[in-house]
């Protein structure tokens, strides 16, 4: 499988985003997207260990890919519950031509499937996933704007996703459960990991890829 990935910096003075590509002996393959927001701690955080905390999972545990990406991302999450900066986290294990697919927040993930169907990630964005602001504001949160509050902590920033790493000041209203998915691949597959901005930089859209 070829492998390669790309990043630009846009107008900050520093990159908040990450991505990583790891291979195994085995052959399996960990990818990774991190987009970081209100700085780059808990997305730095997340493509330093993830690679680490990934091979510390029990081996047994392994053999089961939705329970070990399950215990990955909660090992995530308590690793950056102190960071007031916050980071999406897609995460893509191939293993036996499977994708087994992980999100929290509204980065996005393309897989052309064994069937030759495209398949998209959901995104947890409030401006184009409905339900994900409805259990947002469930758990305590306002929506003003496109931006997502909690109204007991409000510390001045808000964000566009109801699920994510860090965000600590949201840590009440927040989601931290990833998505997992698998997706059969076959020798014509590919897989785009990206940040939000690739596919719909504005979030008026719904993501529709034609």
């Amino acid at each position: 499988m070829n492998i390669t990935q790309f990043s630009v910096q846009n107008r900050r003075p520093y990159q908040e985003d990450r991505s990583f590509i790891k291979k195994f002996m085995n052959g399996d393959i960990l990818l990774g997207v991190f987009d970081g927001h209100g700085g780059e701690l808990a997305a730095e955080y997340a493509v330093t260990h993830t690679s680490s905390l990934f091979r510390a999972i029990d081996i047994e545990t392994k053999k089961d890919p939705q329970e070990t990406l399950k215990q990955l991302y909660a090992l995530l999450v308590q690793n950056t519950s102190e960071y007031y900066s916050g980071s999406t986290a897609n995460i893509v294990w191939i293993k036996d031509n499977v994708a087994y697919v992980a999100v929290l927040g509204d980065s996005i993930t393309l897989i052309q499937t064994a069937t030759g169907e495209i398949w998209q990630s959901p995104e947890h964005n409030i401006s184009t996933n409905e339900a994900e602001a409805i259990e947002a504001i469930e758990r305590g949160g306002y929506i003003d704007g496109v931006y997502l509050f909690d109204k007991k902590v409000y510390q001045g920033m808000g964000l566009q996703m109801a699920r994510a790493l860090g965000d600590k000041n949201l840590n009440r209203i927040l989601n931290r459960e990833p998505e997992i998915f698998h997706i059969q691949l076959n020798k014509d597959s590919w897989i785009l990991l990206c940040s939000d901005g690739l596919i719909d930089p504005s979030h008026k859209t719904t993501n529709n890829c034609d």
